[in-house]
């Protein structure tokens, strides 16, 4: 997630600067709906994580890594929905 999320960011960076809060707003939700339902599933041992391959600290019994990748997401999917749009309105469609 961190290596297209980068490359999308640094090839498109002129044309998303101007969505930069559209993007915040979306890492705010995907953190606000999925961080309650990892900390669900985690607690009710629906899933879980080893701690050998779990790196970094955890927060609230979530690995820190899981925080980076819901805002990872967050960010990439919302840049790549976002140049997506800008790539069909310049074909015409």
């Amino acid at each position: 997630m961190v290596i297209p999320t980068i490359v999308l960011i640094l090839l498109r960076f002129k044309q998303l600067w101007p969505y930069r809060s559209v993007i915040l707003v979306t890492v705010i939700a995907a953190l606000l709906v999925g961080l309650p339902w990892d900390y669900f599933a985690a607690k009710t041992k629906i899933w879980g994580w080893n701690e050998q391959c779990c790196s970094l600290p955890t927060i609230s019994g979530l690995p820190l890594e899981e925080f980076l990748f819901i805002t990872l997401a967050g960010i990439f999917i919302s840049a790549l929905t976002i140049t997506i749009k800008q790539v069909l309105n310049k074909k015409g469609g």
